[in-house]
């Protein structure tokens, strides 16, 4: 199955799991591309704004227009701290999210923790990412709630402690999702808010109320994760629970992307942050953010 074909043209797929319920893919990135395809959306998302400014309010003010979204798109760009608590780090592993969840599946997004959480230089908190989907079951009837999480991991173990050992694992945090069905209801109402067009506002606003009333006969869930390895740390047990023991998520299904960096993980992360701060844009002094 060539998921790079029929998904997108950022990635290849290398392998897949799939049983018509759950599914497990591994991609790989082609080429240099997907760098600066990301960190085009990572500056438009930190930026993005529900209402653009009004060029006529500037006349005679001395401003211009272009300089000050510019200056908005440096301004809430995040600051490094480098290591595993980097907030740049995580990010990666929501823009890969985020855009294999839209471009090879076609979701719409409410919440996104990329663009709508409180502070530039701290992770999000809550779902990283709350999506809706339409027509995508074999009879097309039912909507698709879309739950995701993302990690991005350098461990040596695999599975990686973040996918299923550690407190805040993918596992764990999916467990959560699905076993406290009235919290996570509250949380898709709260990413209907978040949207930018009416039409993911409506859906998501119908798909939380079928959860509230547990009518998953009209509504899929999907526990979505993304894990982000280097390819030398990469194995086919990567998956851990998600693959072995898929019925663990259910009534949710299972949907694990990760995604295999041929190049080091912190060298991608830093190319990443330069593209997006120092790119068509501008350069930008860190200290300003």
């Amino acid at each position: 199955m060539d998921i790079a074909e029929e998904r997108g043209q950022l990635f290849d797929s290398v392998l897949f799991h799939g049983d018509g319920v759950h599914e497990c893919i591994i991609l790989t990135p082609r080429g240099e591309v997907w760098l600066a395809a990301l960190a085009a959306e990572y500056r438009a998302l930190r930026a993005d704004q529900r209402t653009p400014p009004d060029p006529s309010l500037f006349a005679g003010l001395g401003f211009e227009v272009g300089g000050l979204q510019r200056r908005l798109e440096e301004a809430v760009m995040p600051r490094r701290r480098l290591g595993n608590f980097d907030v740049v780090r995580s990010d990666l592993g929501e823009l890969l999210l985020a855009h294999c969840i839209v471009e090879h599946y076609g979701a719409k997004l409410g919440y996104r923790g990329l663009r709508d959480r409180e502070l530039a230089d701290l992770p999000g908190r809550g779902i990283d990412l709350i999506g809706i989907e339409q027509g995508l079951t074999a009879d097309g009837s039912k909507l698709t709630l879309v739950l995701g999480e993302a990690k991005v991991s350098t461990d040596a173990s695999s599975p990686p402690r973040v996918v299923d050992a550690a407190d805040d694992s993918l596992r764990q945090q999916h467990l959560h999702h699905i076993g406290n069905v009235e919290v996570t209801a509250r949380k898709v109402w709260a990413a209907s808010k978040c949207c930018t067009d009416s039409e993911t506002t409506t859906m998501l606003m119908i798909a939380a109320s079928l959860l509230e009333q547990g009518q998953l006969d009209r509504l899929r869930v999907v526990a979505a994760s993304m894990l982000v390895r280097p390819a030398d740390r990469a194995t086919d047990g990567d998956f851990g629970s998600f693959h072995v023991t898929p019925g663990d998520f259910e009534p949710a299904a299972v949907r694990f992307l990760t995604v295999r960096l041929a190049s080091d993980l912190e060298e991608a992360v830093a190319k990443l942050y330069e593209l997006a701060t120092h790119g068509e844009g501008g350069d930008r002094d860190e200290t300003d953010a």
